[in-house]
C-alpha cells in the first residue's frame, strides 16, 4: 500500500512539476517575446537618431569642402584681378591653388575663362599647367550664371569632358573698377568627391544619394540613374505617395534641421539639405536597409532565448524577472548615453565647420604674405610662428572630425609597411626623436585610410610622450591566425592612475590635447574586428587583427 501512495505522489509531484515548468515556460516565451518587440523598436529609434545625426554631420562636412574650396577660389580670384590671364604669374597662382585644394579634396581641374567665357589657362589632373585658347565654354551654365550674377556657384552634376561626371565651383574675376574680366573655377569628379563621405554604390549597406536643387539625381547605386528625376525613382521612394510628398516638402521649405524618416520592411530614409555659402546646392539622403537590423537583432534574441529557457530550468521566476529588468534598465542607461554623445558630436561638427574655413582663409593669406615679403623677409619668424599655431589648431579639428565621423570601412589588398611609412611621412618628427621602423612587411585587406590615421595618432602620442628626444620602435609580426603591429616610446609611460582611461572620450593629459585620438584609433581597429591595448611603463600600444582579412 505504501507503495501505491509513493508511487501516486511521485505522479503527482512531476504532473505539478510539468504544469509549473509549462507554465513558467508559456510566461516567459509570452514576456520575452515583448521585451523582445520593445527592443527591436528601441533599435530601431536609436538607429534613426544616430543616422540622423550622421546625415547632419555629412551635410556640414561637405559644405565646410566646398566653402573651403570656395574660399581658395576667392584669393586667387583677386591676385589675378589685374593680370594677363594667359600670363606666368597665373600658371604659377593655378600651380599653388590646384596644391592647396589637393591637400583636402581631390579635385580634376582647376581653370580661367576669360571675360567671353574661353578658356585661357588649366591645370590638369596630372598637375600640369597649361595656356591655351580658343575653347568657348561661354554656353556652360556655370559661365553664364558667374558671370550674370558676380558671386560664386556651384554647379548641379553634369556629363563633362570624355563622359565624366563633374560638379564645379566658380568665382569672379572683376577688375578694380568691379568690371567681369574673367572667372576661375574647379571641376570635382563626382565619384572621388561624395565617395569620401559614404557609400554611393551599394544598396545592401547604408549608402548615401546626392540630389541636385534641380531636382536630378547626382549620385545612384544604379548609375544610369545618374542625371533623372529624382521623383520617378522606384528604388528610392518605392512608389510610395507619402515619401514623394515628403520630399518635396524638402525641396521647397528648404529647413536644414528636418529629418525625414521613411519606415517599411526595407529601408528607413533621412535627408538634409547641403548649405554653402548661405545657398541651398544639394540634398542628401542617408538610406538604411532595415531587414540588415532585423537579422543582426533577431539572431541575438534567438541566442537570448535559448540561454533563457536553460535558466529557467535551474533558477526560480523571480530571478528571470530580475534578468528582464535589469537588461531593460541596461538598454535605457545605453539609451540616455547615446542620446549625449549623438549631441556632443552635432556641436563638435559644427563647431569643427565653422573653424575650417577661417583656418584656410588665415593658411592661404600667410602664403601670400611669404610671397610679398621674400624668404629673407624679418617677418619669417612671425610667419612660422602662425603657420605652427595654423598645424596645432588644424590637428584638433581633424581630431574631432574624426571622432564624430563614421566612415564605412573599405577593405582592400594593403602593405602594413607602407601604410606605416606614409603616416610617418605625414609626420614633423623632431631632430631629437629616433624612429625604428619594421624590416618585413605584411598583405593585408584593411582601409588604408583609416589605418594611417591610427599610426599617425600612436606615432605623434609617442614623440609628445618624450621631452626633445628618444627613441620610437614599429613592430610588425604574425601568429596563425593573428597580425600584431606595436609601438614603442622611450618616454616616462603613463601614470597608473591615467592608464585605465586613455581610452576614454574627452581624457588628456596634453595641454592642447582634445581627448579623442585614442577613442578614434579604438574605434577604427573594432571596425576592423580588432583590438587596441596600452601598457605602461613602458608605454607600449599593441593593435591586434584576424588575419582571416590578410591575403
Amino acid at each position: 500500500m505504501s507503495k501505491i501512495i509513493l508511487s501516486k505522489r511521485m505522479l503527482s509531484i512531476i504532473a505539478v512539476a510539468v504544469f509549473l515548468n509549462g507554465v513558467l515556460f508559456f510566461s516567459i516565451g509570452y514576456i520575452q517575446n515583448e521585451t523582445e518587440q520593445k527592443i527591436y523598436d528601441s533599435l530601431i529609434t536609436s538607429e534613426s537618431d544616430t543616422k540622423h545625426a550622421d546625415v547632419i554631420r555629412t551635410s556640414l562636412h561637405i559644405s565646410s569642402n566646398l566653402e573651403s574650396i570656395t574660399d581658395k577660389l576667392a584669393i586667387a580670384s583677386m591676385l589675378l584681378s589685374e593680370d594677363n590671364l594667359a600670363s606666368e604669374y597665373t600658371l604659377d597662382v593655378l600651380d599653388k591653388l590646384y596644391t592647396k585644394l589637393n591637400s583636402k579634396t581631390n579635385v580634376g581641374w582647376v581653370f580661367l575663362l576669360d571675360e567671353n567665357g574661353v578658356l585661357t589657362s588649366s591645370v590638369s589632373p596630372n598637375g600640369t599647367s597649361v595656356s591655351t585658347s580658343h575653347v568657348d565654354l561661354s554656353y556652360r551654365d556655370y559661365f553664364i550664371n558667374t558671370k550674370t550674377s558676380l558671386k560664386s556657384y556651384l554647379t548641379n552634376g553634369f556629363i563633362g569632358i570624355n563622359d565624366v561626371p563633374l560638379i564645379i565651383t566658380t568665382y569672379p574675376i572683376l577688375n578694380s573698377n568691379n568690371d567681369f574680366i574673367g572667372m576661375i573655377g574647379a571641376s570635382l569628379i563626382i565619384h572621388e568627391f561624395f565617395d569620401q563621405y559614404g557609400n554611393t554604390s551599394d544598396p545592401t549597406t547604408t549608402f548615401l544619394l546626392v540630389i541636385g536643387n534641380d531636382q536630378n539625381f547626382i549620385t545612384h547605386p544604379e548609375s544610369e540613374q545618374i542625371g533623372n528625376y529624382a521623383l520617378d525613382d522606384e528604388f528610392f521612394l518605392n512608389n510610395n505617395s507619402n515619401k514623394v510628398e515628403l520630399v518635396q516638402k524638402l525641396f521647397s521649405e528648404n529647413n536644414p534641421t528636418e529629418m525625414y524618416d521613411f519606415h517599411d520592411v526595407e529601408k528607413m530614409t533621412h535627408g538634409v539639405p547641403v548649405i554653402v555659402n548661405e545657398n541651398i546646392s544639394y540634398f542628401i539622403f542617408m538610406i538604411t536597409p532595415i531587414d540588415s537590423i532585423s537579422q543582426q537583432t533577431s539572431d541575438v534574441f534567438q541566442n537570448a532565448k535559448y540561454s533563457t529557457y536553460l535558466i529557467i530550468i535551474f533558477l526560480i521566476l523571480s530571478s528571470g524577472v530580475v534578468i528582464v529588468f535589469f537588461e531593460k534598465f541596461k538598454i535605457k542607461e545605453q539609451e540616455e548615453r547615446e542620446t549625449k554623445l549623438i549631441s556632443i558630436g552635432e556641436l563638435s561638427a559644427r563647431l569643427a565647420h565653422d573653424m575650417r574655413n577661417p583656418l584656410s582663409v588665415i593658411s592661404m593669406t600667410i602664403d601670400n604674405f611669404k610671397d610679398i615679403y621674400g624668404a629673407d623677409s624679418k617677418m619669417t619668424p612671425n610667419f612660422e610662428k602662425i603657420e605652427r599655431a595654423i598645424d596645432r589648431i588644424t590637428h584638433q579639428i581633424n581630431g574631432v572630425l574624426n571622432f564624430v565621423r563614421e566612415n564605412p570601412v573599405v577593405f582592400e589588398k594593403n602593405s602594413l609597411l607602407q601604410i606605416i611609412t606614409n603616416s610617418v611621412d605625414s609626420i614633423n618628427i623632431p631632430d631629437g626623436i629616433k624612429l625604428i621602423l619594421p624590416k618585413n612587411d605584411i598583405e593585408f585587406r584593411c582601409d588604408k585610410v583609416q589605418l594611417q590615421i591610427v599610426m599617425s595618432n600612436l606615432i605623434l602620442n609617442g614623440i609628445q610622450a618624450m621631452v626633445g628626444t628618444g627613441v620610437i620602435i614599429v613592430t610588425l609580426s604574425e601568429t596563425n591566425k593573428k597580425i600584431i603591429i606595436e609601438v614603442e616610446d622611450s618616454g616616462k609611460g603613463i601614470h597608473k592612475n591615467d592608464l585605465p582611461h586613455v581610452f576614454d572620450p574627452m581624457f588628456t593629459t596634453k595641454q592642447h590635447g582634445t581627448g579623442l585620438g585614442l577613442v578614434s584609433c579604438k574605434s577604427i581597429i573594432k571596425a576592423h574586428k580588432g583590438t587596441l591595448l596600452v601598457k605602461s611603463p613602458p608605454t607600449i600600444f599593441t593593435i591586434t587583427l584576424p588575419k582571416k582579412n590578410s591575403l
